[in-house]
């Protein structure tokens, strides 16, 4: 399993408005399934559902830190490929440019106001 550069956790919210809604609804799913997976009497179904949710929030985009760490707390889980996980990383990279994009006006205007 590859390790990915760690943020910190944030607290899932559920604010039904906000940009990553729809990956930490599947972020919350993957970690409920995921703990039906911790034992020795694994439900093949829940491998099979815990597969196609690493898949779909690897490749959905992250807008907010809090959608980044809860996607990088699946990754970090996943056993993809290294071909795929090339992939993976890819798409991490520009989901840290997309919100540090996002994040970079706010902390100049702080720092310019200080």
């Amino acid at each position: 399993m590859t390790r990915i550069d760690p943020i910190t956790p944030p607290s899932v919210s559920r604010n039904t408005t906000g940009p990553d809604f729809h990956l930490l609804e599947k972020v919350a799913e993957h970690d409920e399934v995921w703990s039906y997976c911790a034992g020795d009497d694994i439900d093949e179904s829940f491998v099979d559902t815990m597969c196609v949710l690493e898949i779909e929030i690897a490749s959905c985009p992250a807008y907010t830190a809090a959608g980044l760490a809860g996607k990088m707390r699946v990754i970090e889980r996943a056993c993809f490929d290294p071909p795929v996980m090339q992939v993976v990383k890819e798409i991490m990279r520009q989901d840290r440019k997309r919100i540090t994009g996002l994040i970079a006006p706010a902390t100049k205007k702080k720092e310019a106001a200080n």
